[in-house]
């Protein structure tokens, strides 16, 4: 059996454990009419956790009143995003 990729605890709270993709089934509370309750299989996909988030620029001297847009890196990179522009109006 492989790593475990997720935890379900006694309140059914799923906590991600390592980096893969499971199963969870889900059933509902017990019915008064005694019924068999609702049923269902989840799955899940746990990325790998994210390791450093940087700016493309080191460095950038902005004028005051200006605009500034910067590059967000982030490894590894999340829902297939690898990059995206931050738009920072300035305000005098």
């Amino acid at each position: 059996m492989g790593e475990k990729v997720v935890s379900v605890d006694e309140e059914g709270r799923i906590t991600a454990i390592s980096a893969g993709s499971a199963v969870v089934m889900v059933e509902g509370n017990p019915r008064k009419d005694g019924k068999s309750p609702a049923k269902t299989a989840i799955s899940i996909t746990v990325r790998n956790r994210l390791q450093s988030i940087e700016f493309a620029e080191k460095y950038v001297e902005v004028e005051e009143g200006s605009d500034l847009t910067l590059e967000v890196l982030f490894n590894p990179s999340i829902l297939s995003i690898k990059h995206c522009i931050l738009h920072l109006p300035m305000r005098k």
